[in-house]
């Protein structure tokens, strides 16, 4: 973040920029100016953040710089510097929508706690209008090469490298159906991205975008919803948008775009018997570790585990849980007639750390205790 301190002592812009700790507060940026007019250039030339002003300047007081400030600038967090208690000053500051109004001599720990709280506002406000603009983005008018507002900047910025942003391939795979052959589309996107030393930010951004979109569609096609794989598809979509390197972009981006096709596939009557053999063969290769849940599998099979849940239920009959403990118990119940392992120790080799709720589901699900099963020779 950047801090622009207007003051037209030398003394007090230089006090105000050594006393506080602004690398620690979140600012990065620390520049100064001597009066309004220099600080209303500033402000042109380098939009800054937080703006620290004293009232008293010559050209332009503070309270007419701020005026003039949020015409340029409407978001801009304000802090008035004043030796003046007067109440029309702290008014004319709370028309101007000022964050705060501090009284001289300016006391560096009531500084501080005001730059902290700036900070925090400044950071919210920040958020607010990112989930504005990626709702604005995943909302708005979409094209065949992207969404709109991502295009016009891309077209702006990098006009000969469009080429770059080329899914022609990939869509056409997606449209045949095979989910297969448009992850391998997307593989080769992905390298020929990966090649580069650099790209534009923009290009990297309208291809994710451009992929994610294809697939939104080809989701909507078959009447689904991506409410139905991810709690908030918005902010899914913003969180590969705001990776910060190609690498992290393309790596968020892939589980995505696996889950929107698994789930186009379920709807267009395709099955997931892969992924659910996959997932199958985890629960027998881990089925002795404590901590297997849904989470851990779906990962496994790069699914998120609401979507999971559901898949897992339609092609088995049979819910995760349930599976899961039906594996341990036959385990157990090979363990009981082939070992001389006492109960409590065949408890925790099969995934249970409590030997009393062990044979709880034991007795659930055979009918006798696990005591009773070895006493019976495993006739059960």
């Amino acid at each position: 973040m950047h801090v622009l301190i207007v003051d037209d002592e030398p003394l007090i812009r230089e006090g105000l920029a050594g006393s506080v700790n602004w690398e620690l507060l979140g600012f990065s940026v620390v520049s100064s100016a001597a009066d309004g007019m220099e600080a209303l250039a500033s402000v042109e030339l380098s939009p800054p953040d937080l703006i620290l002003t004293d009232v008293r300047m010559p050209y332009l007081d503070g309270l007419e710089l701020s005026a003039r400030v949020r015409e340029i600038l409407p978001d801009v967090c304000i802090v008035i510097i004043s030796g003046h208690e007067e109440f029309a000053y702290a008014r004319a500051a709370m028309k101007l929508n000022v964050f705060d109004y501090i009284l001289k001599p300016i006391k560096l720990d009531e500084l501080t706690e005001v730059v902290r709280r700036a900070a925090g506002h400044i950071r919210t406000q920040r958020e607010r209008r990112e989930d504005d603009y990626y709702a604005e983005i995943f909302k708005g008018p979409v094209n065949g090469r992207g969404p709109a507002l991502f295009l016009d900047k891309a077209v702006a910025e990098a006009p000969d490298a469009m080429e770059l942003c080329d899914i022609r391939e990939f869509s056409r795979a997606l449209a045949s159906g095979g989910s297969d052959e448009t992850l391998s589309r997307y593989q080769e996107i992905q390298e020929r991205f990966l090649k580069m030393d650099s790209c534009p930010r923009i290009l990297l951004q309208l291809t994710c975008s451009n992929l994610f979109f294809e697939c939104k569609h080809a989701v909507e096609e078959q009447d689904g919803q991506l409410e139905a794989i991810f709690d908030s598809p918005v902010e899914v979509f913003r969180s590969v948008m705001t990776q910060p390197t190609m690498q992290e972009m393309f790596q968020a981006l892939t589980p995505i775009l696996s889950a929107m096709l698994s789930h186009r596939d379920s709807l267009h009557g395709n099955h997931f018997s892969r992924e659910v053999d996959m997932a199958k063969k985890y629960i027998q290769d881990h089925f002795n570790e404590v901590d297997l849940s849904l989470n851990s599998v779906a990962r496994h099979v790069n699914m998120s585990a609401c979507y999971f849940s559901v898949v897992f239920k339609k092609e088995t009959g049979v819910t995760f849980i349930n599976y899961l403990t039906q594996v341990r118990i036959e385990k157990a119940r090979e363990l009981l007639r082939s070992s001389k392992l006492k109960s409590y120790e065949i408890s925790y080799q099969v995934g249970y750390n409590n030997p009393t709720y062990f044979s709880t589901v034991f007795k659930k699900l055979t009918g006798v205790s696990p005591v009773d099963y070895k006493k019976q020779g495993g006739a059960s």
